[in-house]
C-alpha cells in the first residue's frame, strides 16, 4: 500500500526552504520517536497538517526501519500528533510522499 498524503491537501506550486529541524523539534516536543519523522514529513510535504493526518493515513506507512506502522502505534502517533502546533514546512523543502514509486 503506498503511504502517501491525504489528497484533500492542494501541492503547492512553489515552497519556500526552511531549517531542517523545525519538523524535527515540533515532533520529538510532541513525543514522537526519531524513526517516524521521515514519514511524516513526507506525509505533510504538501501542505498536509500533522494534526489532520488519521491512523489510517500512518498505517498504509513504514518507519525508518522499514517496518510496517502497525495500528496501535499509529494510534499513539496520531495522539501525539493531535497535541502538536501547526505543521512547520517540511525538513527539506521538497514535495514528496512516502512510499513514491517514482
Amino acid at each position: 500500500a503506498s503511504c502517501a498524503p491525504p489528497a484533500l491537501y492542494p501541492r503547492p506550486t512553489a515552497m519556500a526552504s526552511s531549517p531542517r529541524n523545525d519538523l524535527a523539534r515540533t515532533l520529538l516536543e510532541n513525543g514522537v520517536e526519531t524513526r517516524y519523522h521521515k514519514m511524516l514529513a513526507d506525509m505533510t510535504a504538501d501542505g498536509a497538517d500533522l494534526r489532520d493526518l488519521t491512523e489510517a493515513d500512518l498505517r498504509s506507512c513504514e518507519d525508518a526501519e522499514g517496518a510496517a506502522v502497525a495500528p496501535a502505534v499509529a494510534r499513539g502517533l496520531v495522539r501525539k500528533l493531535r497535541g502538536a502546533p501547526a505543521t512547520p514546512l517540511p525538513l527539506d523543502g521538497a514535495p514528496s510522499g512516502c512510499g513514491d514509486d517514482a
